[in-house]
Formats: structure tokens, C-alpha cells, sequence
């Protein structure tokens, strides 16, 4: 699995800031650059491909052609590039296999009844005819390659989608839980992870303030200490334990340095380990 990317929708440094957090990022380099957030789980499944995702396959060395399911978490344009089937359709090698899209059922009509219908590139839509969009309803289960997925609500919307869609993928003895644009974590959320015992949790930390809170739970993202109640809730109901692999990821140009934000929760005093990922991080 690879952090493709890890940036909230400003990305890191954002090109028209100038605060101590993006000055950082232009001068150190490394993991302080942050693109905005996609995940391929491996190289037949994708969560997101959003306004990066182009740069983003240079600078990893990656090739999409492969990838049979693109699963989206939400319509945000950090998010989801609507362009990339075009670029897909008008390769001049590659695999030739259909391609599979997955998203909520408000995205789905939004995406297939007024996006497609409005921007036809090249006028006949021939870019989505190997394509099938799968409507997703929240708590039910499919199969979505090898993986048994549950999409759940998060408490996040945009102008077409009520929720985004949080993901609980399962495979063998894996169990992920892909957690982005979440917000703090609905109770039906809660209730639905419960007993899972985790193998990997990938949340959001949008605002990784150290000093003093900036979100409630009707926040549409979490900072730093709304992400860690998140974390204790999860823990006491057995849904994470100790052994749980943990990333914070989707992280904005606030607060502190990656460098300072992983010595931050490599201090915390938590029955569970938090990690900050990072651009490129392979797990």
C-alpha cells in the first residue's frame, strides 16, 4: 500500500502562502511536501485520484494503467480529477481492461447524469465506454476486487454529495479503515467499527494545531486534539488496539511541520501508536 498523497486541498507549500509552515516545506524539501491526498491500496485498486494525481505519477514512478478500480471518497476537486478518464481513453499503450468506478449514490448521478452529459470530451463520450460507475449505499457491503468493502457516512459534505464515503476494506486478515474528510466520526460510525481491531486506520488531521483545539464535532474536518478523542473512542470500543498501524494523513499547511507534528504524537502518552504519513510512504 503507498501515500501517494497526503495534502489536504491546499497542498504543501500552497503556491500563495507564505507562512512558516510552507516556507519550511520550500526550504527543507522531503516529507515536508505535501500533494493532495490518493492511496492505492495496490496496483489493481486506487482510492482517489484527485488534482495531483498526473504529478503525482512522475514523481512516484507509478503507472495506472493497471489499476481496475478508482474508489472515491467524495466530489471535492482535491479529491477526484474528472478529467482522468479522458487521459486514460487517449493513451497510446497499456492495459486493456475495464475500469471500474465507485463512489456514493449522490456522486454516482451527479458524476453519470450531469458531468458526463455536459463535458463530453471529443463529443461522443467513446472515453467511458469500458467504464461502469457503481453506485455505493452507506453499511452495505460488495466486493470490490479482492477486497470485501463497506462504504460508512462521514461527517463531511460537498455540494453533491450529503456525506463522503469512508471505507472499510477487508482482505484476508487485513482490515483497513480509510478514513478521509471523515470529520469527527458519526456514532452510527462508531458503532459500525466496534470489535474490528483494526490491522491499519488511515484518518484525517486536517488541522494539526498543537496548542490549543480549532474543530467541533460538527466540524467538517478534524484538528489534531478532535482526531485524538477519535482515536480514544476507537480504542476503548476495541475497534484499534495496540497493535493497530495508525497514519494521520490529509494534513494542511497549519500549525506545525511534519517534522514537529511527528515529534508531537511520538510524545503522547496512548495505549495506541500514531504515525504521520507522508508523500511516497509504502506500508
Amino acid at each position: 500500500m503507498l501515500f501517494i498523497g497526503t495534502s489536504a486541498g491546499e497542498a504543501i507549500p500552497n503556491p500563495f502562502c507564505r507562512c512558516r509552515v510552507c516556507e519550511n516545506a520550500r526550504k527543507v524539501g522531503g516529507r515536508e511536501i505535501r500533494t493532495r491526498s490518493s492511496f492505492m491500496l495496490d496496483n489493481k485498486n486506487v482510492i482517489d485520484l484527485g488534482a495531483d494525481y498526473l504529478t503525482q505519477a512522475f514523481l512516484r514512478g507509478i503507472t495506472l494503467d493497471g489499476v481496475e478500480n478508482v474508489i472515491f471518497t467524495h466530489m471535492h476537486s482535491d479529491h477526484i480529477c474528472y478529467n482522468f478518464l479522458w487521459e486514460r481513453h487517449v493513451r497510446g499503450e497499456g492495459g486493456d481492461h475495464p475500469l471500474h468506478v465507485w463512489l456514493s449514490e449522490e456522486g454516482y448521478h451527479f458524476f453519470t447524469d450531469v458531468y458526463l452529459k455536459q463535458k463530453w470530451i471529443g463529443g461522443d463520450g467513446a472515453y467511458c465506454k469500458d467504464v461502469t460507475f457503481h453506485p455505493l449505499k452507506f453499511g452495505e457491503t460488495v466486493q470490490i476486487g479482492d477486497y470485501t468493502a463497506t462504504p460508512l457516512r462521514g461527517n463531511h459534505r460537498t455540494e453533491f454529495d450529503k456525506n463522503s464515503t469512508n471505507y472499510l476494506l477487508e482482505k484476508g486478515d487485513m482490515r483497513l479503515y480509510y478514513a478521509l474528510d471523515s470529520g469527527y466520526f458519526l456514532e452510527e460510525t462508531f458503532a459500525a467499527l466496534a470489535g474490528k481491531k483494526l490491522t491499519t486506520l488511515v484518518m484525517e488531521c486536517t488541522n494539526p494545531y498543537t496548542d490549543k483545539p480549532r474543530a467541533s464535532e460538527k466540524s467538517p474536518h478534524n484538528d489534531l486534539f478532535l482526531c485524538l478523542r477519535t482515536l480514544d473512542r476507537l480504542y476503548e470500543s476495541e475497534a484499534i488496539t495496540a497493535d493497530t498501524a495508525i497514519y494521520l494523513s490529509h494534513i494542511s499547511p497549519f500549525g506545525v511541520t511534519h517534522a514537529e507534528l511527528c515529534d508531537y504524537v511520538t510524545g503522547l502518552d496512548k495505549p495506541y501508536r500514531i504515525h504521520v504519513a507522508y508523500d511516497g510512504l509504502e506500508i
